[in-house]
């Protein structure tokens, strides 16, 4: 039995000194072109969403979907998020299809299913971004209630009421 061991730790040093070597050769593709294989995207799917999911606050917004607050929101998203998820005049945008993995659009029919995930959620991912996928943090750019207003816009981003949307081109 202790043979056996010794070959199951053998055979994973071995596979964790390949990998390395592989890497380390520059043998894996880093360009935003090329699609990560099946390993690296569950890996990376899985520790994104442990890590969200963990650091996200519970319960719902505290900004209560009104027209005025969504209106108010408006702004903020075109200021800080319509450039790569898309706005009311420029659902297709070639900038964050050109990004990996590609921005979500958050209008029209490419909605992504990152709307469902819970309030705390969308939070977390909008006040400290996601490393390596030109997700920035906002914790420079905007205050707790202001990530607290884009939540709720995104969350009603399919009814919006005519006061936001006209929000959206006053400067």
């Amino acid at each position: 039995m202790k043979g056996f061991w010794l070959g199951v730790g053998m055979t994973l040093a071995a596979l964790g000194v390949g990998g390395f070597a592989i890497m380390g050769l520059g043998l894996v593709p880093v360009s935003a072109d090329a699609r990560p294989g099946a390993i690296e995207k569950w890996l990376a799917e899985l520790a994104l969403d442990a890590a969200i999911e963990r650091a996200a606050p519970e319960g719902e917004s505290p900004v209560a979907p009104t027209a005025e607050a969504l209106a108010n929101a408006a702004p903020l998203y075109r200021d800080h998020c319509a450039g790569c998820h898309g706005s009311p005049s420029t659902q297709d945008n070639v900038f964050a299809a050109s990004l990996y993995p590609p921005a979500p659009q958050f209008l029209g029919a490419k909605a992504p299913k990152h709307l469902h995930d819970s309030d705390g959620e969308l939070f977390v991912v909008i006040r400290n971004g996601i490393r390596l996928t030109g997700m920035p943090t906002s914790t420079r750019m905007l205050k707790e209630g202001e990530i607290w207003q884009l939540v709720t816009f995104l969350k009603h981003i399919d009814e919006l009421p005519p006061e936001a949307i006209a929000a959206f081109g006053a400067h």
